[in-house]
């Protein structure tokens, strides 16, 4: 487990368990940071939808 919500895994028992407070501390920064943000939590929702259709 490394602590961050959208690598740890139990196997798909909670995928998406801290995105809420996740997308709240994204929409405190200020615009340029919240949009790098953006794009950063999309490549990894992205990386893991990818991922769970290779698990099957």
């Amino acid at each position: 487990m490394t602590g961050d919500p959208m690598q740890d895994d139990d196997h798909g028992s909670a995928p998406l368990d801290g995105l809420v407070d996740r997308l709240e501390l994204i929409e405190d920064q200020d615009l340029a940071t919240r949009a790098a943000s953006y794009g950063e939590l999309q490549e990894r929702l992205r990386m893991r939808l990818e991922g769970a259709d290779t698990r099957r």
